[in-house]
């Protein structure tokens, strides 16, 4: 496991913690939202998110994490698609500018 998958393990924990205790009462939204370092509509969006995912059957936490940890998206640079490119042509040498 990467430092960034650690970060993000530790950052759900730390918002799992958090929406108990607002949930609980013993702290406002804004009080959550400084405990985790983040503004407080970035932790309204992250309670929507939790919330859809658990009322879809879903785990909420899960749908916490970062998706771009997840690898790379077929189509993107680094990932071409199954025709072997990513559907953009090579700059010519021609058509750049010098």
């Amino acid at each position: 496991m990467g430092i960034a998958e650690r970060k993000e393990n530790r950052r759900v924990e730390m918002f799992d913690d958090a929406l108990e205790m607002w949930t609980g009462g013993s702290l406002t939204q804004a009080q959550a939202a400084g405990a985790l370092g983040v503004c407080e509509r970035t932790f309204r969006r992250w309670v929507a998110r939790h919330r859809e995912a658990e009322e879809a059957g879903g785990d909420g936490i899960e749908a916490l994490k970062d998706r771009r940890l997840s690898g790379a998206r077929p189509g993107s640079a680094c990932c071409p698609t199954s025709s072997g490119s990513s559907g953009r042509e090579p700059a010519s040498p021609s058509s750049m500018r010098v």
